[in-house]
This record gives structure tokens, sequence and C-alpha cells, in this order.
């Protein structure tokens, strides 16, 4: 949304509107598992007090008869968010990851926009997330994830209590949520081409990671 205020001062030329899902089936699904519920929460409750970047919030409000939220935030120009489908670099990887360290040490810059899932769970289940849906190339994927892992591994400053090797069997044991998030979710929200390419490219970057990492040997 773009703004044309009478005197600009400290006012925003333009932010962002995030708006319940026009699809019934989508909207549907997100209020069904408090999604539009969760997001407003993150933003009212804990945004303020999240160590990584996250955009500033102008208006925030949920509506508890409708299950609907609205948020109106900082709209984050120049930054650009990548096309899943495209990949990652290595070191676009190695941002985020800081900025998941962030979050999940609670104590330095991409920025971590959707909150809709916010919970509380073990951390790497997000980095192996992150790290297996991020990457085009399976095999660059395989070359950078222990790396990549390891940064993010030492700047949570945990070694004291979680040794890496523990951290990295949580990271390879992880490696099936790319895969369920997939297929679940194209089950939930509406079909479009792009939402079937899309989750066929998170499920199959996902697949390669677990067998990479012989992730099933831990069902064993």
């Amino acid at each position: 949304i773009n703004l044309n205020w009478n005197d600009v001062k400290d006012s925003p030329i333009s932010l962002i509107s995030k708006c319940p899902a026009a699809d019934a089936s989508s909207r549907d699904t997100a209020r069904n598992l408090h999604l539009y519920e969760i997001e407003v929460s993150f933003y009212q409750h804990l945004s303020d007090r999240c160590s990584a970047r996250v955009p500033e919030p102008y208006f925030i409000d949920y509506d508890p008869k409708t299950r609907d939220g609205i948020l109106l935030l900082e709209d984050m120009h120049p930054a650009k968010q990548i096309p899943q489908m495209d990949g990652c670099s290595s070191d676009e990887v190695a941002m985020v990851l800081k900025e998941a360290a962030a979050l999940h040490n609670r104590n330095n810059r991409a920025i971590l926009l959707d909150w809709q899932t916010a919970a509380v769970g073990l951390p790497l289940n997000d980095v192996a997330y992150c790290i297996s849906t991020s990457f085009r190339d399976p095999n660059e994927r395989a070359n950078n994830e222990k790396n990549l892992v390891k940064g993010y591994y030492d700047l949570l400053e945990v070694s004291d209590s979680y040794s890496f090797e523990q951290a990295w069997d949580d990271y390879r044991r992880a490696s099936f949520v790319g895969f369920l998030m997939a297929v679940l979710s194209a089950m939930i929200v509406e079909r479009t081409d792009r939402g079937d390419e899309m989750f066929a490219v998170m499920g199959e970057r996902s697949a390669w990671q677990a067998l990479h990492l012989d992730a099933l040997s831990f069902l064993e």
C-alpha cells in the first residue's frame, strides 16, 4: 500500500497489508489451524522481544468471532523474497540461519516474515526445513549443509549443555519436516499451478536431504 501524506516527517511512504486468504478452502484451513490468531499474537506479544529481524507492525487486529486477522507491516524494500523454486545460494541461507539463531537463543540480517506456524519446538526443525527447501541442487545442499548447521550452532553458544553431535543428529531427524510440510500443505490449501510446482519442489528437495543424511536409520 502506497501512502501520500500531507506532512511526511517520519511516516512510512508504503506498507504491507497481510489479509485473510481470498480462497475459501485456504481461509478455512487457516482458521481451523488458528494460523491468523497465531501470527497476530506473535506481533502483539513477542515481536518487540524477538532478537531476529522482523517487520515493524503498524496495525494488528484479530476477530475471535470470524477467526480472521489483519496486519499492516513495515515495507522491507529493497529487500525481496527469493522465489522458492529458484533456490538460494549458501551465503543467502547462512544469513537466514543467523536470524534463526537470534530467534532460537532469544539473545546478525535477513528478515523473518511468516509467523503463522510459530510454536514451541525443536529449533533444528526450522534449520532443516530452511536448508532442505532452499537449495535447487541437492548436491550443493549436501556439500554445504554441515558447515551451515555448524555456523548456526556456534551462534547459539550452547556447547556446555548441547553438543554439536547432538545438534547434528537432531538436524538429520528433522529432515522429514520439509517433506511432511509439502505433502500436508498441498492437501489443505487452494490448488494452483504455482502451488503444485512449489509443493513438488519442496517434497523432492526434502526427500533428497533425508536420503543423503540417512535419516531413515533413526526409524529402525
